[in-house]
């Protein structure tokens, strides 16, 4: 077996700004050493300083390609792909098919990939290289700083109610950590979030954006703002009991400072760093606040909300509709669904008859003329004429692939220049992205289309039993997953989605 190979380093001007360990010293005794380890020889090396990835009108690149065709390479090593190139179509195209047409045998050290091994795809690690390389790899090694020194990272913090901004860090504001303290004690005594947000209200206590905004920065408050000063809202409560910031905790701030080298970055993940700053609330406290804000929780119980229905029925906005009786004088008189903000209010028993009718009409379908129903749903969804189009869309691509190659061989054989080389090549990596695009679609409706077929399928096995027709809302759950109601001048429409649709 031949042992002569060749070495090909690039480096470009962007590459020398980022990163010493890409430089050509070090390109050269990475494969230096593998070579030395599997008993190749380096027979010569190509060196690309300066140079684009994005292309390949590189001069080594373009002395290597003329000894590849005059049989003098026979086995090329770099550090990894990206040193080869960055464009993925044209990287893959040489390695795929000019190293191999010459019998080449090509080696990216640092991606583990060998074209020696015939059963390797070259389309993983390139895929892998040119979607991590800017986005995971950056990622992972600006985390992996973040994690090692921690302990030296401070968050930039907003200005939150109970601190005070001091430059760069938080100092506590004496007046509003009184409430603060206040706000947890009434809490763990048994007030409700509510009940505290009234007695707050009651004190002419300012609300935090009125004391941050005004009282803090001794501001006038407007006139038209009076009348809101000091009206509290539970919500407003309840995010104070629970904001980690009151144990000294900081969370999920957008920047970061190092402490020692002061430097101010991204965060790069939501993360939490305690004794960040001063605390008002010692922990046991606080998350004995937090234990009871869960048992309250799942007291709280919707009377008006226990139709069968709920969350089932939306608008045409895809707002949820609640169900609501109608009382007078302590009797139901009558019952209907509607929107929080009343937008729609229909009749249930109007929507019950709507629903329970055309889903016993499907039943009768399914369960009298399953073939024909099964038909309908078959032409409905185009599940044929879909897979046509897709098999014509793969002979265009099949197309394309092959004016690749004649162009690319073209060019190989100096019959086109560099710049209607790469015209050429952009015109048809366009054509061909643009029916890769059509080709997903259609694949992933074909998908789509077939599973809802096969959920048809698999419904028709547990078609709902005769004996729950005589249960209006049971039958319709069994039967339907989702309904959106319009209504236009009094007139509703019911858009109903079966269970074997969804």
């Amino acid at each position: 077996m031949n042992n002569k190979a060749v070495i090909y380093a690039r480096l470009s001007v962007e590459d020398q700004r980022k990163d010493v360990s890409l430089s050509i010293q070090n390109q050269i005794e990475i494969c230096s050493s593998y070579a030395t380890n599997n008993n190749l020889e380096i027979n010569k090396i190509y060196i690309d300083d300066g140079c684009s990835g994005t292309n390949f009108d590189r001069p080594s690149f373009k002395e290597m390609l003329e000894d590849i065709k005059n049989n003098k390479v026979k086995i090329i090593l770099t550090k990894d792909l990206s040193r080869l190139g960055r464009n993925f179509i044209q990287t893959s195209h040489y390695i795929e098919e000019v190293f191999k047409q010459y019998g080449v045998r090509y080696i990216a050290i640092n991606d583990s990939y060998d074209s020696f091994n015939d059963d390797e795809d070259i389309s993983f690690p390139i895929r892998n290289f040119i979607n991590d390389m800017y986005a995971k790899e950056s990622g992972r090694k600006v985390q992996q700083f973040y994690d090692r020194n921690v302990k030296n990272i401070s968050f930039i913090n907003d200005c939150v109610y109970g601190y005070i901004k001091n430059k760069k860090d938080l100092i506590v504001d004496e007046t509003a950590k009184e409430i603060i303290i206040t706000i947890f004690d009434m809490y763990l005594k048994g007030y409700g979030t509510q009940k505290i947000a009234t007695f707050l209200s009651n004190n002419k206590i300012s609300k935090p954006y009125f004391h941050n905004e005004y009282e803090i920065k001794k501001k006038k408050v407007p006139e038209n703002q009076l009348n809101e000063q000091y009206k509290w809202h539970k919500n407003v409560v309840l995010s104070i009991l629970k904001n980690k910031v009151y144990i000294g905790t900081a969370v999920n701030k957008k920047y970061l400072r190092n402490k020692i080298s002061k430097k101010v970055t991204l965060n790069p993940r939501p993360i939490e760093i305690e004794n960040n700053h001063p605390p008002i609330i010692d922990k046991k406290t606080f998350y004995m606040v937090q234990q009871q804000i869960e048992k309250r929780k799942s007291k709280v119980v919707h009377v008006n909300d226990t139709i069968r229905l709920k969350k089932f029925l939306f608008d045409q906005n895809d707002k949820g509709l609640i169900y609501r009786q109608v009382i007078i004088n302590n009797k139901a008189v009558g019952r209907h669904y509607e929107t929080i903000d009343k937008s729609l209010i229909i009749k249930a028993d109007l929507v019950h008859e709507v629903l329970y009718k055309d889903a016993l009409n499907v039943y009768l379908q399914l369960k009298d003329n399953y073939k024909d129903f099964f038909e309908v749903y078959k032409k409905r969804y185009n599940v044929q004429e879909n897979k046509e189009l897709y098999k014509n869309l793969l002979k265009q691509k099949e197309l394309i692939d092959v004016d690749i190659q004649v162009v690319f061989e073209r060019y190989f054989n100096e019959e086109i220049n560099h710049t209607k080389y790469i015209q050429e090549l952009e015109r048809l990596n366009i054509k061909k992205l643009e029916i890769e695009e059509k080709l997903s679609t259609y694949e992933s409706d074909n998908l789509i289309n077939e599973y809802k077929l096969k959920r048809l399928k698999e419904f028709m096995k547990g078609l709902p039993n005769e004996t729950l027709l005589s249960n209006k809302l049971d039958f319709i759950r069994a039967m339907i997953s989702k309904v959106n109601i319009s209504v236009n001048k009094n007139q509703y429409k019911f858009h109903i989605i079966y269970n074997f649709e969804k």
